[in-house]
């Protein structure tokens, strides 16, 4: 395969993962805190990012968040489709940091449509830690640059969502976007 043959299908993968996530319908009514209205994402400097998002209602410290296994935040790179996630799911552990509340994922997403769901997760990247801040509807995150799955300047955008079980998909689990997805300012 030479290399325009690559790019090629580079550039049509990327524009069917883009026009996918940016289309994708809001699979499910969401808490309101789950709603991402505005993000940021800036390197601070050769370390260190801070990534932001504010949420249309107060985002809790603890919560159920039943009958999803999991809801929270997610930054996205598009053209790899790559994700760093806050979480919150306080019926099962996978973090050493936060375990019952609001932690860091890094994760692969798939655009396989299973079961209606807005994405599967393929794989996930070894679990990244941050200091994470949460005050009234706005968290903030700073994060070094090497825990990232992503540069911060390939940071397209943030969305709420939520993830559930799902037979078929690379990791059992599948993302439904509770939001639109919104820029960075």
């Amino acid at each position: 395969m030479n290399t325009k043959t690559i790019f090629g299908v580079s550039l049509i993968t990327t524009t069917i993962f883009v026009v996918i996530f940016m289309t994708t319908p809001m699979a499910k009514a969401a808490p309101a805190w789950d709603v991402a209205t505005a993000a940021t994402a800036k390197q601070q400097n050769d370390k260190m990012s801070k990534l932001t998002v504010t949420a249309s209602d107060i985002i809790p410290r603890k919560t159920s968040v039943a009958p999803d296994a999991v809801a929270g935040f997610a930054w996205a790179d598009l053209d790899s489709g790559k994700v760093l996630v806050a979480t919150i799911h306080p019926t099962f552990r996978d973090s050493s940091q936060n375990p019952d509340s609001w932690h860091l994922h890094a994760a692969q997403l798939a655009n396989d449509l299973i079961g209606g769901h807005s994405f599967c997760i393929d794989s996930f990247f070894p679990n990244p830690q941050g200091g994470i801040s949460i005050k009234n509807n706005k968290m903030s995150i700073n994060i070094q640059n090497s825990k990232m799955p992503f540069v911060t300047t390939e940071i397209d955008g943030a969305v709420g969502f939520v993830v559930n079980l799902q037979e078929g998909c690379g990791t059992g689990l599948a993302v439904d976007v509770t939001s639109a997805p919104v820029g960075l300012s």
